[in-house]
C-alpha cells in the first residue's frame, strides 16, 4: 500500500514511515504513532508505576513488568527495534503517547514521554468519534 510517504508498507514489509496499526481486535488506527505527541493522561503518578522511572529514554523490554503493563507492548521482548517506540521517564505529571516524526526510534505507538513541566510545539489531541 503506497502512502503519501512515498513508502510501500503492508502486512509483511514495514517501513519506519508506515502510518498505520492494526490494533488486536482488526481495526486500524492512522498516524498515532511519530506524527505528534497526544495528551493522553494528566498525572502518571497516580497510576501506580513502580519502581519510578529515570529521567531518559528507555527501551520497554528494560522495565519492570508492572510499569511495561502501563506503558507497554503485552511482549516483554519489544524493542524501538519493532517500531513501538521508547518511554522518557520523570517523577510526575502528564502522559503523552505517539511521538513527533523528528524522534526517530524514539516514537512509534507505544512510545510515552512522562516528564513534568513538558512543552512541544508538536503537542496535541486526538478526536474520537463513535457512532
Amino acid at each position: 500500500m503506497l502512502r503519501v510517504t512515498g513508502q510501500t508498507c503492508s502486512g509483511s514489509t514495514w517501513h519506519f514511515q508506515k502510518r498505520t496499526h492494526n490494533l488486536s481486535n482488526g481495526e486500524v488506527i492512522w498516524d498515532f504513532a511519530g506524527n505528534l505527541w497526544e495528551w493522553i493522561y494528566d498525572d502518571y503518578s497516580t497510576l501506580g508505576v513502580s519502581p519510578a522511572i529515570s529521567t531518559g529514554w528507555q527501551e520497554y523490554n528494560t522495565m519492570s513488568e508492572t510499569n511495561r503493563k502501563l506503558f507497554g507492548p503485552s511482549n516483554g521482548t519489544w524493542t524501538s527495534a519493532q517500531g513501538i517506540g521508547q518511554i522518557y521517564g520523570g517523577t510526575a505529571g502528564p502522559v503523552l503517547r505517539g511521538g513527533y516524526w523528528t524522534f526517530g526510534t524514539h516514537a512509534g505507538v507505544f512510545a510515552a514521554y512522562l516528564y513534568n513541566g513538558v512543552t512541544f510545539p508538536t503537542l496535541g489531541f486526538r478526536c474520537v468519534w463513535s457512532p
